[in-house]
């Protein structure tokens, strides 16, 4: 019996050899079935922005938090990207907005009304029934009332003035002088015609002084059948208050 000699492969067989092994051993591995590739079998960072297809990543694929201001390119973000009425004021730094429009008028307005320690109140305008009283405003220890009076001889349409503090002075329509608590109240502003006129009476010297140092200036108007209205009383205008 002849006995098997051990023999060297040839080095087209080693090379065959090395194919194969390369072949089944390759890094692609084909994985069965839809939905089979998990999170653990992708490396870290392997998948980039290039590799995602436009819009497929929606809302629904994020976890909540889970991008954070950093992770957003500045100035990436429109507002046609957020929802109308989504933002609150907590949301935005209020020194970076500019003044609004209307503030500006605000402003004026608040520096007029502080202006030589003065406010602005602001008489009406509206209309007062024959017979009829609207409180005007307050300012303590005055009180302004506006009044409609008719008679059968007279209409008079006035701003009356009523005081709750002693030795306090009043200049206006027939008055100039002292003006006590125990006083009955006094016209400011009157306009006194027969009930058929019309008419209109302006008065920017009206004022009126307390001893606690309150001060009234008046830039008011009173009148009588406004836009032809019979037996009505119109009234306006600003009072200065110290």
């Amino acid at each position: 019996m002849s006995k098997l000699i051990p023999r060297c492969p040839s080095p087209a067989m080693a090379l065959a050899f090395v194919a194969l092994l390369a072949a089944l051993s390759g890094t692609a591995i084909a994985l069965p079935g839809k939905n089979s590739v998990q999170s653990n079998d992708i490396k870290r960072n392997a998948i980039t922005s290039p590799k995602i297809k436009k819009n497929a990543v929606r809302s629904s694929d994020i976890k909540k938090g889970a991008v954070r201001s950093s992770d957003i390119k500045k100035g990436a973000v429109r507002s046609s990207d957020v929802k109308n009425d989504s933002l609150t004021g907590a949301d935005i730094l209020e020194g970076s907005l500019g003044t609004v429009p209307s503030a500006n008028v605000a402003n004026s307005a608040a520096a007029a009304a502080s202006f030589g320690g003065f406010g602005v109140q602001r008489i009406g305008p509206f209309n007062l029934a024959a017979g009829a009283t609207r409180a005007v405003f307050s300012a303590a220890p005055f009180a302004i009332t506006a009044t409609c009076t008719v008679t059968a001889t007279e209409i008079e349409a006035a701003l009356v003035i009523d005081t709750s503090q002693d030795n306090a002075m009043v200049n206006a329509d027939n008055t100039d002088g002292d003006f006590d608590a125990a006083d009955p109240p006094l016209n400011l502003i009157e306009l006194t015609l027969d009930p058929a006129e019309p008419g209109i009476d302006h008065a920017d010297d009206a004022y009126a002084i307390a001893p606690n140092g309150r001060q009234l200036q008046f830039e008011a108007y009173v009148a009588t059948h406004p836009f032809g209205t019979v037996n009505t009383c119109r009234f306006g205008g600003l009072a200065l208050v110290g």
